[in-house]
């Protein structure tokens, strides 16, 4: 195993190590908050759930999938805030979102060839409150956030960014290990040392 990183605290050493078993973060057993649906795409899996580009429409305008026939015999449906998800697919995979209504939002990657809309992540108002206590435009903006956060870790686990460290003793036994963080390395690698240095 080669080591990505490493870095000294007091007499041990932290060695940070690509971890090839990193759990997916968008997994059943994942915590998280949005719902993010993906149009089908070569052979990549962009989100929780396929979708059609008119369900995202649905979304968009109205509510969720599960509020077609609502909306079709003139019920009003619930209410949802979503981002629309867009990649950059050219020999890997980057994500990012983009709010409703923000500038160019067909193409917030430079390239028009390899980017695209490959979907949204939405929450409904229900969650919003849950999660957050109220639908007020401060939780609304969290909601948002918290979901931008999703998808920018799971780009990160797309693309590779996941590790897991060992902590060696100065004569180099092993004294603690963990895997399955995810995340830029440098980032991570600071946030496990000052966890050692406590």
């Amino acid at each position: 195993m080669e080591t990505v990183a490493e870095k000294k605290i007091g007499n041990k050493t932290l060695k940070l190590f690509y971890d090839t078993d990193t759990e997916n973060p968008r997994g059943e057993d994942s915590c998280k908050l949005g719902t993010m649906l993906y149009l089908k795409n070569r052979s990549y899996t962009l989100g929780d759930k396929e979708a059609t580009e008119d369900e995202m429409n649905v979304i968009r305008k109205h509510g969720a999938l599960e509020q077609v026939n609502e909306l079709l015999e003139g019920k009003r449906p619930k209410r949802y805030v979503y981002l629309d998800v867009h990649a950059y697919i050219h020999g890997g995979v980057s994500l990012t979102t983009a709010r409703p209504g923000d500038g160019n939002p067909g193409y917030p990657y430079t390239c028009q060839w390899d980017s695209l809309r490959c979907g949204i992540i939405y929450m409904s108002y229900t969650q919003v409150k849950k999660t957050f206590g109220d639908t007020s435009p401060d939780s609304i903006e969290k909601a948002m956030q918290a979901m931008a956060a999703e998808v920018k870790v799971f780009c990160q686990w797309l693309s590779g960014q996941c590790y897991g460290y060992v902590l060696e003793d100065e004569n180099g036994n092993e004294t603690d290990s963990c895997w399955g963080y995810i995340g830029d390395s440098d980032e991570v690698l600071e946030m496990l040392a000052k966890e050692v240095a406590e």
